[in-house]
């Protein structure tokens, strides 16, 4: 869950939660374990999630 820090988040909670959020999702539509590909795709694309929520809630 992504905490506020004061009255912001952090880039790294927004990140981590984006990235868990994501790798839980997969690995269940998938029933297997994420492949090394798989899983730095995952991780391009929470970076650029997380990007976008932290311009869209100003932060």
């Amino acid at each position: 869950m992504i905490k506020p820090v004061g009255q912001k988040y952090s880039m790294k909670d927004v990140y981590a939660e984006a990235i868990r959020f994501m790798k839980d999702e997969v690995k269940e539509m998938k029933k297997a374990p994420l492949t090394p590909a798989e899983d730095a795709n995952l991780e391009l694309l929470a970076k650029k999630v997380s990007n976008e929520v932290i311009k869209d809630m100003k932060i």
